[in-house]
């Protein structure tokens, strides 16, 4: 166990320099390498330190996280595989570091169409109201909502949360172009937020990246000091917001002996590490899962190349219809699910799970690899590029590629883009003036 823990840390502090030294640049940090190393730092290689702390500590061969096995040969295999990925990703992201030369931030156009009419604001306002209302009615009412957060599994919600995003974009796009925001861009935003962080705090976080990743490139440059917010923020929704979702599904959030236990329970810094890593998290345990499957698999698994992160096409259909076995649908994602080698395992299959089950180690390393390139690819693209608006959109989905499947990533961004043309649409946006000038048109988001 020596070299398990010498490599754990090994890779952790491969990481840890990346996001000081990035931190630590006098000007034009890049945002999204601090994005995607703290969340890789966090939710992989920090439950790979719980995890074999656990194992080790208690001297045990294999422990059950949520509905997986996992072997302690597992967690060490993971543990290995996990460092080529963090490997891949510093010589990735070091190699487009060498040609990373410090420029003048592009000012972003001023396009007359991004100016919101009266009519834009009135359709927006209807159809986040009328979303919002679908949202509380399918969760059982406003008081479930707010006492049992996240826990609202009923058909639709996403699609829903799809729809209420379309409110967001006018505050999100008078930052991409220096326009000033007035009380209906800030009331849609927080309309938006509340009701997506009730639902789906991931989506909420996601909401909130958008807009600091806009404010950074597209505004004033955050200062070290200020920066520091957005983490503290991200915290608490994922851990205050999480333990708050955890009480208050216990009974309710006015019962005074709850008030007590909840307190006594979690301000304990070990305890919500537990409680982080043992019942909100997958991101090394699904690896460690897949690998515990195989060993114990006599033929080893089936890699699927990534054909079955195609089932993001079946995410956009109703999900009544596409659970209804008198229909197609029903046989497609079926089809598509039973390719995957390890549908049983994880309850959220992360990133580095789904790529060791395409390709095998090569996968693992292919994704370390991807992430890299990704965080200088998007910084270089919010600098130099003047309509950057759908890049910023689209990136913070680079995070589930970590997180989660794959085919989420897809999904969700297909959505943003989606989402923004209607907007584009109800705006008017998307009326050429000269029909004939197709050319007018390229490049107009």
């Amino acid at each position: 166990m020596i070299f398990d823990y010498f490599w754990l840390y090994f890779h952790m502090a491969v990481l840890t320099v990346i996001i000081v030294r990035e931190y630590l640049r006098p000007y034009q940090r890049n945002l999204f390498v601090l994005l995607i190393a703290g969340t890789f730092f966090i939710l992989v290689s920090g439950q790979a330190w719980w995890m074999l702390d656990r194992l080790c500590s208690n001297d045990m061969a294999g422990m059950t996280h949520l509905y997986q096995y996992v072997s302690i040969s597992g967690a060490r295999t993971a543990n290995f595989y996990v460092g080529l990925a963090v490997l891949a990703f510093a010589f990735s992201y070091f190699i487009k570091d060498r040609r990373r030369s410090y420029i003048a931030n592009v000012s972003p156009d001023i396009i007359k169409h991004s100016i919101i009419n009266k009519k834009t604001y009135i359709y927006i306002y209807v159809c986040v109201i009328v979303v919002a209302i679908l949202l509380t009615e399918s969760a059982g009412g406003f008081y479930t909502s707010i006492t049992n957060p996240g826990l609202n599994f009923s058909y639709g919600v996403t699609m829903f949360l799809i729809l209420l995003s379309i409110g967001k974009f006018p505050i999100l796009q008078k930052i991409a172009y220096k326009q000033q925001i007035n009380l209906a861009d800030a009331s849609l935003f927080v309309l938006v937020f509340f009701f997506t962080l009730i639902n789906a705090r991931m989506n909420a976080i996601f909401i909130f990246l958008q807009l600091i990743i806009l404010v950074n490139y597209c505004g004033r440059e955050f200062s070290r000091r200020s920066l520091l917010m957005a983490p503290l923020f991200v915290f608490t929704i994922f851990i205050v917001f999480g333990l708050y979702r955890e009480f208050s599904s216990r009974g309710g959030f006015v019962a005074a002996e709850l008030d007590s236990s909840f307190f006594v329970d979690y301000l304990d810094i070990s305890m919500v590490i537990e409680w982080f890593y043992a019942l909100n998290v997958e991101g090394f345990a699904g690896l460690a899962g897949l690998l515990t499957h195989e060993e114990y698999t006599a033929r080893g698994i089936d890699h699927d190349f990534g054909i079955s992160n195609f089932v993001f096409i079946t995410q956009f259909i109703p999900g009544v219809l596409r659970t209804d076995q008198s229909l197609p649908f029903y046989h497609f994602s079926e089809f598509l699910r039973s390719i995957y080698p390890y549908k049983d395992g994880s309850v959220i299959s992360p990133g580095i799970e789904i790529a060791y089950s395409n390709y095998g180690i090569l996968g693992v390393i292919l994704l370390g690899g991807l992430l890299g390139f990704l965080s200088q690819f998007l910084h270089m693209t919010m600098i130099k590029r003047k309509r950057r608006f759908i890049y910023a959109l689209v990136s913070v989905q680079s995070l589930n590629l970590i997180r989660g499947p794959f085919s989420n990533a897809i999904f969700f961004a297909l959505s943003e883009i989606v989402m923004f043309l209607v907007y584009k649409l109800l705006n008017g946006s998307l009326l050429v003036r000269h029909l004939g000038a197709a050319s007018n048109f390229k490049g107009r988001i």
